[in-house]
């Protein structure tokens, strides 16, 4: 798994921040608005309890890939995950890069591709494997 490290929240923040977490064996990337993906991330770490699920109103701008051995799945703000389809990517370079993988790049190429192409991707390219 690949991604930027641009931190997105309310404004573009010229910081960078991590976007893959290893959390009980599986690789999250988290895309869109950092707060709100960084409560999902706690309610993961914390054992996904019902009672404890956050909750987002309807503007709520976040979504997550979640990589297992299992498969791949998306979440968005609604918190079901939607198996899905290999080459995966979220957050507005998502499109981008999928495409470049489509065409033969690696995750940190294609990230490495969408950065170049998306006004809201940036800062470093960061590689995980499961």
């Amino acid at each position: 798994m690949a991604a930027d490290t641009l931190q997105v929240g309310e404004y573009i923040d010229q910081v960078e921040s991590a976007k893959i977490f290893r959390i009980r064996g599986e690789l999250v990337g988290i895309a869109g608005d950092y707060s709100e993906a960084r409560q999902y991330l706690e309610w993961l770490h914390n054992g996904s309890k019902k009672e404890s699920k956050p909750t987002f109103d309807k503007d709520a701008d976040f979504e997550a890939i979640h990589a297992t051995k299992q498969g791949v799945y998306h979440v968005t703000k609604n918190m079901y995950r939607v198996s899905i389809g290999k080459p995966a990517a979220c957050g507005t370079g998502g499109t981008f890069a999928v495409a470049a993988m489509l065409a033969g790049a690696t995750p940190t190429e294609a990230v490495e591709i969408a950065m170049r192409l998306d006004p809201y991707s940036g800062g470093k390219v960061v590689c995980k494997t499961l």
